[in-house]
């Protein structure tokens, strides 16, 4: 249900999702789920959801759990960290920022990312 209501809302928000390539090629769900999965990225990139692809040779960080990076007109960011047992916030978000300026940089552009979802989409 949460996941739902942030589907709602991103479509309201500026956003950009990094994805790491070796996620995008591993076929959770058989061949099909993971096909409709590549084609839902790709819908949601030409709908204006950024969809960027960290290309699997940037070994040098890690992204050991998912979170959300936001920004507000009149507070510092903040994140919202998703962990195994749970999820919380973080208000001290210095580092969480300095490593998405570091996905900004190592990430696939985006007409990039469409061209190389849809050579997987292709191969499968």
């Amino acid at each position: 249900m949460a996941r739902l209501r942030r589907q709602q809302v991103l479509t309201k928000a500026d956003y950009t999702a990094f994805i790491s390539e070796s996620a995008l090629r591993t076929r959770w769900g058989g061949v099909e789920a993971w096909r409709e999965q590549l084609d839902r990225l790709i819908h949601s990139d030409e709908i204006g959801r950024r969809i960027r692809i960290i290309p699997e040779d940037q070994t040098d960080f890690a992204l050991l759990h998912s979170w959300l990076w936001m920004s507000f007109a009149h507070t510092p960011p903040v994140v919202h960290v998703e962990l195994k047992t749970g999820a919380t916030f973080v208000h001290e978000a210095e580092q969480y920022t300095e490593l998405l300026g570091r996905l900004d940089h190592v990430g696939i552009p985006r007409s990039g990312t469409r061209t190389l979802i849809r050579r997987l989409i292709e191969r499968a």
